[in-house]
């Protein structure tokens, strides 16, 4: 359900329904307006994010005795995501509230998925091979998902125009938003080279965890990597079509999500019984 209202979330700025109810939490006075045109996005997106916080609520609830601490830190998260969307819309767009907007609703959906894994086992306290390079890998991610979110409430995704490779014929240009996407540009090569380096190690460490979540998060890292970039490309193509960036920002969050459960979810595979008895040395006397 998350996952759809940040998909519902990155349709509502390049479809322009951001302002077209101009109150909040109400629109123009009415709790259920004429769902019509640009208002069922802005308001259906206000309504998909009330739910998420009645869901949480129970999420609380059925949580409380086994992670209490996660499923409180989620509550608070998804009541700052809905202040935050009232600033937005109150103050007209901040470009700095709009960007954390964003990432809030990114924290809130990792902390969701922290909270499935723990629930269900994943994750431990040693440390195995590849985990702290999942950690670096995903701090890059999140790093380089906040900068898209500054090309877009920023005005500088349709600054270089529709060549994915250069800036109106440039490598750098010499204007801030044109130096802004390109920026953004360089860092998804960068991250695409290293989440593909990064693989064979990681893949090592799935297979040393033992657990079927690590290497299922693992595997989709690369290829995630690899969609995110050409949906990159293709939103620079087609000039910043709806649809390239909606994909684009779900392809976010996948790949965001991916790279922290396989962070979690690597941990030291547990010492079988039959090792640990052929690894302790025997004290028993033998006959002479």
């Amino acid at each position: 359900a998350t996952f759809g209202l940040l998909l519902l979330g990155a349709l509502v700025h390049p479809t322009g329904s951001s302002l077209v109810c101009p109150d909040w939490p109400l629109c123009f006075g009415q709790a259920f307006p004429a769902m019509k045109g640009n208002i069922a996005i802005e308001h259906g997106h206000r309504m998909a994010g009330a739910t998420i916080g009645l869901l949480t609520i129970a999420l609380v609830i059925a949580g409380w005795r086994r992670q209490r601490g996660l499923v409180l830190l989620a509550l608070v998260l998804v009541i700052t995501q809905g202040l935050l969307g009232g600033i937005t819309v109150l103050y007209r767009l901040p470009p700095m509230v709009s960007t954390a907007h964003l990432a809030m609703g990114m924290t809130f959906f990792l902390v969701l998925l922290t909270t499935c894994a723990r629930l269900g086992g994943a994750g431990g306290e040693s440390t195995a091979p590849g985990r702290g390079l999942a950690t670096w890998l995903f701090g890059a991610v999140f790093f380089q998902m906040v900068l898209g979110g500054l090309v877009r409430h920023l005005g500088a995704g349709f600054a270089c125009g529709n060549n994915p490779f250069t800036c109106h014929g440039d490598l750098w240009p010499v204007q801030p938003p044109e130096q802004l996407q390109m920026f953004h540009r360089a860092c998804g090569a960068l991250i695409l080279l290293a989440v593909l380096a990064a693989t064979p190690r990681l893949i090592r460490g799935a297979k040393s965890a033992g657990r079927p979540l690590a290497r299922m998060a693992v595997l989709a890292a690369p290829i995630l990597v690899v969609v995110q970039v050409a949906l990159g490309m293709l939103t620079v193509m087609t000039n910043v079509a709806v649809a390239p960036v909606v994909a684009h920002t779900g392809g976010a969050a996948l790949l965001l999500g991916s790279l922290w459960l396989a962070r979690l979810s690597l941990s030291e595979a547990p010492t079988s019984r039959a090792t640990t008895e052929t690894s302790v040395p025997s004290f028993t006397e033998q006959p002479a």
